[in-house]
Formats: C-alpha cells, sequence, structure tokens
C-alpha cells in the first residue's frame, strides 16, 4: 500500500497484482470508505477498477457489505489467521474487537495415514482447487516443464468457476504438452480424505494471502506433506522442512527446485510425515470455543 500526502487529503492506491489476494485488499477499501477525505483507487494489472467513494465490484459484493456492516458496530469479529488481525489493526480495528478461532477439518477427514512411498518411483503430487489464477495452478504446469526428466504425476482435481475462459485455454495448452499432468474433476468433500492419502505431497501454490486454506489442513489429516505458497495462512500452517516445503508463488523456478529436491530425497518426505500432527476438527474447534466462553 502506498500513501501520498496532499493538502487536506490522503490517498491510498492498494493494488491487486497476482501476488495480492482480492479478500484483504477489499477490506481495506472497504475500512478507508468509513473516511470521507480517503481517496481511494483499486487497480489490477495496471487498470483502474474502481475510483474514489466507491467499493470493488465482485462476487462477494454482499459478503464484503455484510462484514463492513459488522465492523461498524464494534461487536467481536471472529477471524482464522493471525495475519487478517494485522491488517484489521493497522486499518484502525480494535484488536479487542477480533476473536481468534482456527480452522479446523471437516468431520470426515478423519486422520489416514498415506500408504509408504516407493523409492524411486514416480513422485506423487496433488492439487485441489478453483482453476482460477488465484489458485496458481500455472504455476505449478510451468515449474514441471522446467523438470521434464522427472518422474511426476500431478493430478489437479480442478472446480471450474466464472469467467475465466483465458486462463482455462492457456491452462489446457500447458497441460496437453505434459503427458504427466491430469485435469480431473472436483473432488467431493467427503471423499478428499481417502483421495489426499494415494499422494506424497500436496502442491498450494495460492498466488494470494489465504486465511486457511483448508486444503493445508486436509492434507495433514492426510498425513501428506505441503509444498505451499510463503503467503499469509499457509505459511502460518506448514513448518518449513518440517512438515512440508515453502516456497516463493510467484517463481516457477523456486517451485521446481522444491519439487526435484523431495523427488530426489524421499527420505525427507518420509520425515516430513512423521511431523505432522493431526488438525482438529471443526467440531472440537467449536466445542473449545464454547468451553470458554462459559468459564
Amino acid at each position: 500500500m502506498e500513501e501520498t500526502h496532499e493538502a487536506s487529503a490522503r490517498e491510498f492506491t492498494v493494488q491487486n497484482r497476482m501476488g495480492i489476494h482480492t479478500r484483504p485488499a477489499a477490506q481495506i477499501v472497504r475500512l478507508a470508505n468509513r473516511y470521507p477525505d480517503v481517496e481511494i483507487t483499486v487497480s489490477k494489472e495496471g487498470q483502474t477498477v474502481v475510483t474514489k467513494g466507491k467499493n470493488p465490484p465482485h462476487q462477494w459484493e454482499k459478503y464484503y457489505a455484510d462484514v463492513a456492516a459488522h465492523l461498524t458496530t464494534g461487536k467481536p469479529l471472529v477471524i482464522t489467521a493471525e495475519w487478517v488481525a494485522r491488517v484489521m489493526e493497522r486499518n484502525g480495528l480494535a484488536a479487542q474487537t477480533l476473536v481468534m478461532s482456527p480452522q479446523g477439518v471437516p468431520a470426515t477427514s478423519t486422520t489416514t495415514r498415506a500408504r509408504p512411498l516407493v523409492s524411486g518411483g514416480p513422485l506423487r503430487i496433488a492439487w485441489l482447487g478453483r482453476l482460477n489464477p488465484a489458485k496458481g495452478l500455472h504455476v505449478l504446469v510451468q515449474a514441471l516443464a522446467l523438470i521434464p526428466e522427472l518422474q511426476i504425476r500431478l493430478d489437479a482435481y480442478a472446480l471450474r468457476e466464472g469467467d475465466n475462459g483465458e486462463y482455462f485455454r492457456q491452462l489446457r495448452q500447458g497441460i496437453a504438452q505434459d503427458p504427466r499432468i491430469r485435469l480431473l474433476p472436483a473432488v467431493a468433500p467427503d471423499e478428499v480424505n481417502g483421495t489426499l492419502a494415494n499422494y506424497d505431497v500436496v502442491a498450494v501454490p495460492s498466488q494470494g494471502y489465504e486465511t486457511g486454506p483448508l486444503v493445508v489442513l486436509e492434507a495433514f489429516a492426510s498425513g501428506i506433506p505441503v509444498i505451499g505458497s510463503a503467503l499469509g495462512g499457509i505459511a502460518a500452517l506448514v513448518t518449513d522442512r518440517e512438515t512440508g516445503l515453502l516456497v516463493d508463488p510467484l517463481r516457477p523456478d523456486a517451485w521446481a527446485r522444491a519439487i526435484s529436491d523431495v523427488y530426489h530425497d524421499r527420505t525427507r518426505l518420509h520425515r516430513m510425515m512423521k511431523n505432522i500432527v493431526a488438525p482438529r476438527t471443526m467440531a472440537d474447534v467449536a466445542r473449545d470455543k464454547i468451553g470458554r466462553a462459559h468459564v
């Protein structure tokens, strides 16, 4: 965020590059909109989307409006990530109105230890998410293109959404050039745990700050290490070199190195598996919060 000073007004520019998630940017905009002397410009890839006095158009418009309305009441707001709390506090939201409640996994995600790795066999990588640039599947495709000699199987369980036809076309083109990559239908929520247990590692190449994400916890519930972006909630959940690897989200070469490292050192993957602690379920988290509220 850049801040410039002019006569009696302050101007904030919130930029949404590939590496910045829209939600925190939009939240900053909404907080700033509470002050009449703040001029706001929201830009994406160099193009101005919204200017002074308006909120960014987004599929989550009602969600943002509801959150903004809630913030003005002074009532507690439940958040699931520490970095979100820091953003809120820096933008004038009192710390005492924030209630930290970490995410849990669904009750169906009971811990299932993955089947043993096959030394010297293909490295089995799973990716789950929406076919959206923010989820970074394209970075994985680009990374694998840099290490064509490695025996790797990348299965991408994808949910297509919205108007991202050009992104999808380019992604399909890249996948078609690499027989090691399969684009598969999204996995049903109650089948995620059993599906992930068949892989050696889960890749989470998100291009922006995630509050969770849930897929990291689901991977841990299956006993699977995570190679993830060194951002936000992913970096908070994954301990680098202990339960996974943290990677620069925007650099395919860094992802290629991380994948190559675990490919050539399966013993490291075994150690990471042993370090994983099963995450709590959502029900456990809820019971804990309810119990504390009555103490």
